[in-house]
Protein backbone atom coordinates (compact mmCIF):
# COMPACT_ATOMS: atom_id res chain seq x y z
CA UNK A 1 0.00 0.00 0.00
CA UNK A 2 1.70 3.20 -1.13
CA UNK A 3 1.51 6.58 0.55
CA UNK A 4 0.25 8.08 -2.69
CA UNK A 5 -2.61 5.60 -2.84
CA UNK A 6 -3.62 6.34 0.74
CA UNK A 7 -3.55 10.10 0.17
CA UNK A 8 -5.63 9.64 -2.99
CA UNK A 9 -8.23 7.58 -1.08
CA UNK A 10 -8.42 10.22 1.66
CA UNK A 11 -8.77 12.96 -0.95
CA UNK A 12 -11.76 11.09 -2.42
CA UNK A 13 -13.22 10.54 1.06
CA UNK A 14 -13.09 14.16 2.20
CA UNK A 15 -14.32 15.42 -1.15
CA UNK A 16 -17.37 13.13 -1.04
CA UNK A 17 -18.03 13.93 2.62
CA UNK A 18 -18.72 17.60 1.94
CA UNK A 19 -21.11 16.61 -0.88
CA UNK A 20 -23.02 13.53 0.27
CA UNK A 21 -23.32 14.07 4.04
CA UNK A 22 -25.11 17.49 3.81
CA UNK A 23 -27.23 16.16 0.92
CA UNK A 24 -28.45 13.08 2.80
CA UNK A 25 -29.05 15.06 5.97
CA UNK A 26 -31.31 17.42 4.01
CA UNK A 27 -33.11 14.38 2.60
CA UNK A 28 -33.61 13.17 6.22
CA UNK A 29 -31.74 9.94 5.42
CA UNK A 30 -28.84 10.60 7.80
CA UNK A 31 -25.10 10.92 7.39
CA UNK A 32 -24.55 7.16 7.66
CA UNK A 33 -26.43 6.60 4.41
CA UNK A 34 -24.42 9.44 2.87
CA UNK A 35 -21.14 7.67 3.65
CA UNK A 36 -22.49 4.30 2.49
CA UNK A 37 -23.71 5.78 -0.80
CA UNK A 38 -20.39 7.54 -1.36
CA UNK A 39 -18.55 4.26 -0.78
CA UNK A 40 -20.82 2.43 -3.22
CA UNK A 41 -20.32 5.02 -5.97
CA UNK A 42 -16.52 5.21 -5.78
CA UNK A 43 -16.06 1.50 -5.08
CA UNK A 44 -14.85 -1.19 -7.47
CA UNK A 45 -18.40 -2.16 -8.51
CA UNK A 46 -19.45 1.30 -9.86
CA UNK A 47 -16.90 4.04 -10.70
CA UNK A 48 -13.82 2.14 -9.51
CA UNK A 49 -12.11 5.25 -8.10
CA UNK A 50 -11.06 3.26 -5.02
CA UNK A 51 -10.15 -0.36 -5.64
CA UNK A 52 -8.06 -1.39 -2.62
CA UNK A 53 -10.50 -1.60 0.26
CA UNK A 54 -7.71 -2.14 2.82
CA UNK A 55 -6.41 1.44 2.40
CA UNK A 56 -9.61 2.85 3.88
CA UNK A 57 -10.67 -0.11 6.02
CA UNK A 58 -7.74 0.06 8.43
CA UNK A 59 -8.43 3.74 9.06
CA UNK A 60 -12.14 3.02 9.50
CA UNK A 61 -11.47 0.46 12.25
CA UNK A 62 -10.18 3.37 14.32
CA UNK A 63 -13.70 4.83 14.25
CA UNK A 64 -15.09 1.71 15.93
CA UNK A 65 -12.41 1.89 18.60
CA UNK A 66 -13.20 5.53 19.38
CA UNK A 67 -16.96 4.93 19.30
CA UNK A 68 -16.72 2.12 21.86
CA UNK A 69 -14.60 4.39 24.05
CA UNK A 70 -17.31 7.07 23.97
CA UNK A 71 -19.98 4.48 24.80
CA UNK A 72 -17.84 3.19 27.67
CA UNK A 73 -17.58 6.71 29.08
CA UNK A 74 -21.37 6.97 29.18
CA UNK A 75 -21.79 3.66 31.00
CA UNK A 76 -20.39 4.43 34.42
CA UNK A 77 -21.03 1.79 37.12
CA UNK A 78 -23.21 4.27 39.02
CA UNK A 79 -25.43 4.96 35.99
CA UNK A 80 -25.67 1.30 35.07
CA UNK A 81 -26.67 0.40 38.62
CA UNK A 82 -29.40 3.05 38.65
CA UNK A 83 -30.81 2.02 35.27
CA UNK A 84 -30.03 -1.69 35.25
CA UNK A 85 -33.61 -2.90 35.56
CA UNK A 86 -34.93 -0.63 32.79
CA UNK A 87 -32.06 -1.39 30.43
CA UNK A 88 -32.31 -5.13 31.02
CA UNK A 89 -36.10 -5.25 30.72
CA UNK A 90 -36.53 -2.95 27.72
CA UNK A 91 -33.34 -3.78 25.86
CA UNK A 92 -32.76 -7.35 26.94
CA UNK A 93 -36.26 -8.57 26.11
CA UNK A 94 -36.21 -6.96 22.65
CA UNK A 95 -32.73 -8.21 21.78
CA UNK A 96 -32.99 -11.82 22.91
CA UNK A 97 -36.57 -12.44 21.73
CA UNK A 98 -35.73 -10.98 18.31
CA UNK A 99 -32.52 -13.01 18.13
CA UNK A 100 -34.36 -16.22 19.05
CA UNK A 101 -36.91 -15.72 16.26
CA UNK A 102 -34.32 -14.54 13.72
CA UNK A 103 -32.26 -17.69 14.32
CA UNK A 104 -34.89 -19.75 12.48
CA UNK A 105 -34.65 -18.13 9.00
CA UNK A 106 -30.92 -17.55 9.54
CA UNK A 107 -30.37 -21.27 10.16
CA UNK A 108 -32.37 -22.10 7.04
CA UNK A 109 -30.03 -19.81 5.10
CA UNK A 110 -26.72 -21.00 6.58
CA UNK A 111 -27.38 -24.53 7.94
CA UNK A 112 -24.90 -23.63 10.70
CA UNK A 113 -25.79 -22.73 14.29
CA UNK A 114 -22.91 -20.30 14.97
CA UNK A 115 -23.44 -18.40 11.72
CA UNK A 116 -27.20 -18.23 12.25
CA UNK A 117 -26.77 -17.00 15.83
CA UNK A 118 -24.43 -14.17 14.80
CA UNK A 119 -26.74 -13.21 11.93
CA UNK A 120 -29.64 -13.16 14.42
CA UNK A 121 -27.64 -10.89 16.73
CA UNK A 122 -26.92 -8.53 13.82
CA UNK A 123 -30.59 -8.42 12.81
CA UNK A 124 -31.65 -7.66 16.40
CA UNK A 125 -29.75 -4.35 16.39
CA UNK A 126 -31.26 -1.01 15.37
CA UNK A 127 -29.71 2.25 14.19
CA UNK A 128 -28.79 4.40 17.18
CA UNK A 129 -27.99 7.36 14.93
CA UNK A 130 -31.27 7.25 12.99
CA UNK A 131 -33.55 6.50 15.94
CA UNK A 132 -32.07 9.07 18.32
CA UNK A 133 -31.97 11.71 15.62
CA UNK A 134 -35.71 11.23 14.99
CA UNK A 135 -36.55 11.20 18.72
CA UNK A 136 -34.57 14.41 19.15
CA UNK A 137 -36.17 16.19 16.18
CA UNK A 138 -39.70 15.13 17.16
CA UNK A 139 -39.09 16.06 20.82
CA UNK A 140 -40.09 12.52 21.79
CA UNK A 141 -37.04 11.44 23.78
CA UNK A 142 -38.68 12.34 27.10
CA UNK A 143 -41.95 10.62 26.24
CA UNK A 144 -42.60 7.10 27.46
CA UNK A 145 -42.07 5.35 24.12
CA UNK A 146 -39.01 7.49 23.35
CA UNK A 147 -37.49 6.73 26.74
CA UNK A 148 -38.14 3.02 26.25
CA UNK A 149 -36.56 3.17 22.78
CA UNK A 150 -33.50 4.88 24.25
CA UNK A 151 -33.00 2.22 26.92
CA UNK A 152 -33.37 -0.45 24.21
CA UNK A 153 -30.66 1.23 22.13
CA UNK A 154 -28.46 1.58 25.19
CA UNK A 155 -28.65 -2.17 25.83
CA UNK A 156 -27.68 -2.82 22.21
CA UNK A 157 -24.64 -0.54 22.60
CA UNK A 158 -23.58 -2.57 25.64
CA UNK A 159 -24.21 -6.06 24.21
CA UNK A 160 -22.24 -5.30 21.04
CA UNK A 161 -18.96 -5.41 23.01
CA UNK A 162 -19.12 -9.08 24.12
CA UNK A 163 -20.50 -10.13 20.73
CA UNK A 164 -17.58 -8.52 18.90
CA UNK A 165 -15.22 -10.13 21.41
CA UNK A 166 -16.44 -13.70 20.83
CA UNK A 167 -16.33 -13.59 17.01
CA UNK A 168 -12.59 -14.46 16.77
CA UNK A 169 -13.13 -17.38 19.17
CA UNK A 170 -16.06 -18.95 17.32
CA UNK A 171 -14.19 -18.55 14.03
CA UNK A 172 -11.22 -20.49 15.44
CA UNK A 173 -8.83 -17.63 14.71
CA UNK A 174 -8.36 -16.31 18.22
CA UNK A 175 -4.81 -16.06 19.52
CA UNK A 176 -5.97 -17.75 22.72
CA UNK A 177 -7.15 -20.83 20.84
CA UNK A 178 -3.56 -21.96 20.13
CA UNK A 179 -1.59 -20.90 23.20
CA UNK A 180 0.99 -22.91 25.08
CA UNK A 181 0.88 -22.74 28.88
CA UNK A 182 3.76 -20.22 29.05
CA UNK A 183 2.18 -18.07 26.37
CA UNK A 184 -1.14 -18.27 28.19
CA UNK A 185 0.48 -16.96 31.37
CA UNK A 186 2.09 -14.16 29.37
CA UNK A 187 -1.29 -13.12 27.91
CA UNK A 188 -2.87 -13.20 31.36
CA UNK A 189 -0.03 -10.97 32.53
CA UNK A 190 -0.85 -8.45 29.79
CA UNK A 191 -4.51 -8.39 30.86
CA UNK A 192 -3.58 -8.01 34.54
CA UNK A 193 -1.12 -5.19 33.75
CA UNK A 194 -3.76 -3.43 31.63
CA UNK A 195 -6.33 -3.54 34.42
CA UNK A 196 -3.74 -2.41 36.98
CA UNK A 197 -2.86 0.55 34.77
CA UNK A 198 -6.53 1.49 34.32
CA UNK A 199 -7.24 1.14 38.04
CA UNK A 200 -4.23 2.79 39.67
CA UNK A 201 -2.22 4.81 37.14
CA UNK A 202 -4.60 6.20 34.53
CA UNK A 203 -6.30 8.99 36.49
CA UNK A 204 -3.09 10.30 38.18
CA UNK A 205 -1.34 10.35 34.81
CA UNK A 206 -4.34 12.08 33.23
CA UNK A 207 -4.18 14.74 35.94
CA UNK A 208 -0.48 15.28 35.32
CA UNK A 209 -0.78 15.44 31.51
CA UNK A 210 -3.76 17.82 31.69
CA UNK A 211 -1.44 20.47 33.11
CA UNK A 212 0.65 20.30 29.96
CA UNK A 213 -0.38 21.60 26.53
CA UNK A 214 -3.59 20.67 24.75
CA UNK A 215 -1.57 18.76 22.15
CA UNK A 216 0.03 16.57 24.82
CA UNK A 217 -3.34 15.88 26.44
CA UNK A 218 -4.81 14.90 23.05
CA UNK A 219 -1.87 12.60 22.34
CA UNK A 220 -2.19 10.96 25.76
CA UNK A 221 -5.92 10.30 25.32
CA UNK A 222 -5.32 8.65 21.97
CA UNK A 223 -2.36 6.73 23.42
CA UNK A 224 -4.54 5.24 26.17
CA UNK A 225 -7.34 4.23 23.76
CA UNK A 226 -5.06 2.79 21.08
CA UNK A 227 -2.80 1.17 23.69
CA UNK A 228 -5.68 -0.63 25.41
CA UNK A 229 -7.06 -1.73 22.03
CA UNK A 230 -3.67 -3.07 21.00
CA UNK A 231 -3.20 -4.90 24.32
CA UNK A 232 -6.56 -6.66 24.02
CA UNK A 233 -5.87 -7.56 20.40
CA UNK A 234 -2.53 -9.13 21.39
CA UNK A 235 -4.24 -11.51 23.80
CA UNK A 236 -6.83 -12.55 21.21
CA UNK A 237 -9.67 -10.32 22.36
CA UNK A 238 -11.51 -7.55 20.51
CA UNK A 239 -9.86 -4.16 19.97
CA UNK A 240 -13.22 -2.63 20.80
CA UNK A 241 -13.19 -4.29 24.23
CA UNK A 242 -9.96 -2.51 25.14
CA UNK A 243 -11.24 0.94 24.20
CA UNK A 244 -14.59 0.23 25.88
CA UNK A 245 -12.86 -0.67 29.15
CA UNK A 246 -10.74 2.49 28.96
CA UNK A 247 -13.93 4.51 28.58
CA UNK A 248 -15.62 2.78 31.53
CA UNK A 249 -12.63 3.41 33.80
CA UNK A 250 -12.67 7.11 32.86
CA UNK A 251 -16.47 7.47 33.12
CA UNK A 252 -16.28 9.04 36.59
CA UNK A 253 -13.16 11.04 35.85
CA UNK A 254 -12.94 14.79 36.40
CA UNK A 255 -11.61 15.02 32.84
CA UNK A 256 -14.62 13.44 31.16
CA UNK A 257 -15.76 16.60 29.37
CA UNK A 258 -12.21 17.44 28.26
CA UNK A 259 -11.73 13.94 26.86
CA UNK A 260 -15.02 14.09 24.95
CA UNK A 261 -14.04 17.38 23.32
CA UNK A 262 -10.79 15.78 22.16
CA UNK A 263 -12.18 12.43 20.97
CA UNK A 264 -15.55 13.27 19.38
CA UNK A 265 -14.16 14.97 16.22
CA UNK A 266 -11.79 12.02 15.62
CA UNK A 267 -14.62 9.54 16.22
CA UNK A 268 -16.95 11.21 13.72
CA UNK A 269 -14.29 11.39 11.01
CA UNK A 270 -13.06 7.80 11.39
CA UNK A 271 -16.59 6.42 11.67
CA UNK A 272 -17.35 8.13 8.37
CA UNK A 273 -14.34 6.36 6.83
CA UNK A 274 -15.57 3.07 8.30
CA UNK A 275 -19.03 3.33 6.75
CA UNK A 276 -17.54 4.39 3.46
CA UNK A 277 -15.38 1.25 3.56
CA UNK A 278 -18.53 -0.84 4.03
CA UNK A 279 -20.02 0.89 1.01
CA UNK A 280 -16.94 -0.17 -0.99
CA UNK A 281 -17.95 -3.79 -0.37
CA UNK A 282 -21.50 -3.21 -1.64
CA UNK A 283 -21.77 -5.24 -4.85
CA UNK A 284 -24.22 -3.48 -7.17
CA UNK A 285 -24.08 -6.33 -9.68
CA UNK A 286 -25.13 -8.73 -6.93
CA UNK A 287 -28.02 -6.42 -6.00
CA UNK A 288 -29.28 -6.33 -9.60
CA UNK A 289 -29.03 -10.10 -10.03
CA UNK A 290 -30.65 -10.84 -6.66
CA UNK A 291 -33.00 -7.88 -6.26
CA UNK A 292 -36.03 -9.89 -5.15
CA UNK A 293 -34.01 -11.89 -2.66
CA UNK A 294 -32.66 -8.66 -1.18
CA UNK A 295 -36.12 -7.05 -1.10
CA UNK A 296 -37.63 -10.14 0.55
CA UNK A 297 -34.86 -10.29 3.16
CA UNK A 298 -35.27 -6.57 3.91
CA UNK A 299 -39.01 -6.97 4.46
CA UNK A 300 -38.35 -10.07 6.57
CA UNK A 301 -35.98 -8.12 8.83
CA UNK A 302 -38.42 -5.24 9.30
CA UNK A 303 -41.43 -7.52 9.72
CA UNK A 304 -39.72 -9.84 12.17
CA UNK A 305 -38.44 -7.00 14.34
CA UNK A 306 -41.78 -5.23 14.22
CA UNK A 307 -43.62 -8.39 15.28
CA UNK A 308 -41.42 -8.53 18.38
CA UNK A 309 -41.31 -4.83 19.20
CA UNK A 310 -45.07 -4.24 18.97
CA UNK A 311 -46.20 -6.77 21.63
CA UNK A 312 -43.23 -6.05 23.88
CA UNK A 313 -43.95 -2.33 23.59
CA UNK A 314 -47.61 -2.89 24.42
CA UNK A 315 -46.72 -4.95 27.50
CA UNK A 316 -44.30 -2.27 28.65
CA UNK A 317 -46.22 0.90 27.68
CA UNK A 318 -49.83 -0.31 28.08
CA UNK A 319 -50.81 1.58 24.91
CA UNK A 320 -51.16 0.40 21.32
CA UNK A 321 -50.37 3.91 20.04
CA UNK A 322 -47.11 4.15 21.97
CA UNK A 323 -46.18 0.55 21.21
CA UNK A 324 -46.71 1.18 17.47
CA UNK A 325 -44.42 4.20 17.56
CA UNK A 326 -41.82 2.26 19.54
CA UNK A 327 -41.99 -0.54 16.98
CA UNK A 328 -41.73 1.66 13.89
CA UNK A 329 -38.80 3.64 15.29
CA UNK A 330 -36.68 0.53 15.94
CA UNK A 331 -37.77 -2.02 13.31
CA UNK A 332 -34.87 -1.36 10.91
CA UNK A 333 -31.30 -2.67 10.93
CA UNK A 334 -28.45 -0.73 12.47
CA UNK A 335 -24.91 0.47 11.98
CA UNK A 336 -23.61 -2.23 14.27
CA UNK A 337 -25.49 -4.78 12.16
CA UNK A 338 -23.13 -3.81 9.34
CA UNK A 339 -20.18 -4.01 11.73
CA UNK A 340 -21.03 -7.55 12.89
CA UNK A 341 -21.67 -8.77 9.35
CA UNK A 342 -18.35 -7.31 8.18
CA UNK A 343 -16.51 -9.02 11.06
CA UNK A 344 -18.22 -12.34 10.30
CA UNK A 345 -17.15 -12.03 6.68
CA UNK A 346 -13.61 -11.07 7.69
CA UNK A 347 -13.32 -14.20 9.86
CA UNK A 348 -14.93 -16.44 7.18
CA UNK A 349 -18.03 -17.15 9.27
CA UNK A 350 -20.16 -15.91 6.35
CA UNK A 351 -19.48 -16.72 2.72
CA UNK A 352 -19.57 -14.03 0.03
CA UNK A 353 -23.17 -14.66 -1.07
CA UNK A 354 -24.65 -14.55 2.43
CA UNK A 355 -22.59 -11.52 3.37
CA UNK A 356 -23.62 -9.53 0.29
CA UNK A 357 -27.27 -10.55 0.68
CA UNK A 358 -27.40 -9.45 4.31
CA UNK A 359 -25.30 -6.31 3.71
CA UNK A 360 -27.66 -5.14 0.96
CA UNK A 361 -30.74 -5.99 3.04
CA UNK A 362 -29.58 -4.16 6.18
CA UNK A 363 -28.54 -1.17 4.06
CA UNK A 364 -32.01 -1.07 2.47
CA UNK A 365 -33.66 -1.24 5.91
CA UNK A 366 -31.51 1.75 6.92
CA UNK A 367 -32.75 3.63 3.85
CA UNK A 368 -36.33 2.86 4.93
CA UNK A 369 -35.66 3.77 8.60
CA UNK A 370 -36.45 7.50 8.32
CA UNK A 371 -39.66 6.65 6.41
CA UNK A 372 -40.70 4.17 9.10
CA UNK A 373 -40.05 6.74 11.82
CA UNK A 374 -41.93 9.49 9.97
CA UNK A 375 -44.88 7.18 9.37
CA UNK A 376 -45.76 7.51 13.05
CA UNK A 377 -46.73 11.10 12.26
CA UNK A 378 -48.62 10.27 9.07
CA UNK A 379 -51.03 7.84 10.69
CA UNK A 380 -53.61 10.03 12.42
CA UNK A 381 -54.74 7.47 14.96
CA UNK A 382 -51.20 7.32 16.31
CA UNK A 383 -51.15 11.02 17.16
CA UNK A 384 -50.81 11.78 20.82
CA UNK A 385 -50.01 14.93 22.75
CA UNK A 386 -46.36 15.74 23.30
CA UNK A 387 -46.36 15.58 27.07
CA UNK A 388 -43.42 14.78 29.31
CA UNK A 389 -42.99 11.54 31.17
CA UNK A 390 -45.39 11.00 34.00
CA UNK A 391 -44.69 8.88 37.01
CA UNK A 392 -46.67 5.65 37.17
CA UNK A 393 -47.65 3.53 40.12
CA UNK A 394 -45.60 0.59 38.92
CA UNK A 395 -42.54 2.84 38.51
CA UNK A 396 -41.77 1.49 35.06
CA UNK A 397 -41.01 4.87 33.45
CA UNK A 398 -37.73 6.43 34.48
CA UNK A 399 -36.20 9.48 32.83
CA UNK A 400 -32.75 8.42 31.70
CA UNK A 401 -31.35 11.93 31.43
CA UNK A 402 -32.34 15.42 32.55
CA UNK A 403 -34.40 17.08 29.82
CA UNK A 404 -31.96 19.93 29.25
CA UNK A 405 -29.07 17.50 28.72
CA UNK A 406 -30.70 15.26 26.15
CA UNK A 407 -29.43 17.06 23.07
CA UNK A 408 -25.80 17.10 24.20
CA UNK A 409 -25.93 13.46 25.29
CA UNK A 410 -27.54 12.34 22.03
CA UNK A 411 -24.77 13.84 19.96
CA UNK A 412 -22.27 11.42 21.47
CA UNK A 413 -24.22 8.48 20.12
CA UNK A 414 -24.57 9.91 16.61
CA UNK A 415 -22.24 7.48 14.89
CA UNK A 416 -21.20 9.72 12.04
CA UNK A 417 -22.60 13.17 12.69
Amino acid sequence: MSDTSTLYDLLIFFGLTIIFVPLFKRLKLGSVMGYLTAGILVGPYVLGLITEKSNILHLGEMGLVLLLFIIGQELSPVRLKALRSKILIDGGSQFFVTAALACIPAFILTQDFISSLLIAFAISLSSTAVALNYLKESKSLTLSYGNTAFSTLLFQDIIIVPIMTIIPFVSGKSVLSSLSFSSFLFKIGIIAASFAFLTFALKPLMSFVKKESHEVFTAFCLLVIIGMSYAMEQVGLSKALGSFLAGVFLSNSDFKKDIEQVILPFKSMFMGIFFMSIGLQFNVEFLIRNFWAVASTTLLIIGLKGSVLLPLGYIRLKSLKKASKYSLILSHGGEFSLVLLSLCYKFNILNTYRFELLLCSVAFSLILAPILSKSTEWIKWLDESQEGLKSQEDGNIVLLRPKNNIESEESKYDLAS
